[in-house]
């Protein structure tokens, strides 16, 4: 009988773990807020929780990136790894109430701005470089080495982008395997980045929410702020302050909605402490 139920009770937790699929990405806000996982659940330690850094301990009279102050007229330093075209941020000094923050400026690029290749050409580019340093076109373009992702080709020094892996973009070439995920890619594409902190910083101390399209976006497309209307729609959870969310004067136990007054926008108490918003996509 014992044997019996050591072997049922094997089994279960081999098709559990089975089925756990892989390891749980993390939100972006989280993961470039620096926030670490604070509570996970069995049987897959899913996370229900973060711990992040509190915005409103940190030196005002600064500006603050990837773990680092900056003194007003500083520039940000990125990552030897960064995506080409990460912003250039100068840190601005406080005015009266207002900490300091980060002015910045995006690259701009003529593909960009809506310029376009002749017909029958393609824009090429190069690994550390943000916008295109070249094009070629008819015989000499369909000579190139190509890549295929969800049925798409790409053309060598193209980028790839993937609706179905939004924070991945790689360059195409003969190391690209087109029957792996981007991620696992790591030679020629990397995952991107949303600058929030740099780009998003006042929000994040007002205790705002980033918003996220409903399909597959990588980066917040808006932001969710308190406001005095706002009225929390319980659940039937009980309160567990490890897995609440802070919002503004409310306090939202897990699975608890936020009422708001724009109608497109979903807000749920799901991964505290802060509320997961979506925006209906063609709302």
């Amino acid at each position: 009988m014992f044997l019996k139920l050591f072997l049922v009770l094997s089994v279960g937790v081999l098709y559990v773990a089975a089925n756990c699929g892989p390891p749980q990405s993390h939100p972006i806000h989280y993961e470039e807020w620096g926030c670490k996982p604070s509570v996970q659940e069995p049987p897959c330690n899913s996370i229900a929780a973060y711990n992040c850094p509190d915005w409103n301990t940190l030196d005002k009279t600064k500006c603050h990136y990837n773990g680092k102050a900056y003194s007003p007229g500083e520039q940000a330093m990125h990552a030897p790894d960064a995506d080409a075209c990460s912003p250039h941020c100068t840190c601005q000094e406080a005015h009266g109430d207002e900490p300091a923050d980060w002015a910045c400026a995006t690259p701009e690029c003529p593909e960009h701005l809506g310029r376009r290749p002749p017909p029958n050409c393609i824009s090429q580019y190069e690994p550390d470089k943000c916008c295109a340093t070249g094009q070629v076109c008819d015989a000499e373009k369909e000579a190139l080495h190509k890549c295929v992702r969800n049925d798409e080709v790409y053309y060598k020094n193209t980028r790839i982008y993937s609706k179905y892996e939004p924070c991945y973009t790689c360059l195409c070439d003969e190391r690209f395997n087109n029957n792996t995920k981007l991620e696992y890619n790591k030679e020629t594409c990397k995952k991107i980045s949303c600058q929030l902190e740099l780009r998003y910083s006042s929000e994040a101390r007002k205790g705002c929410a980033p918003v996220y399209y409903s399909d597959n976006v990588c980066c917040p497309v808006a932001w969710q702020c308190p406001s005095s209307d706002d009225k929390v729609q319980p659940s039937q959870t009980t309160l567990d302050p490890k897995l609440a969310c802070k919002f503004g004067a409310l306090t939202l136990k897990r699975y608890d909605r936020l009422e708001t007054n724009d109608k497109c926008i979903t807000c749920l108490c799901n991964q505290g402490p802060v509320l997961t918003c979506t925006k209906q996509a063609n709302c």
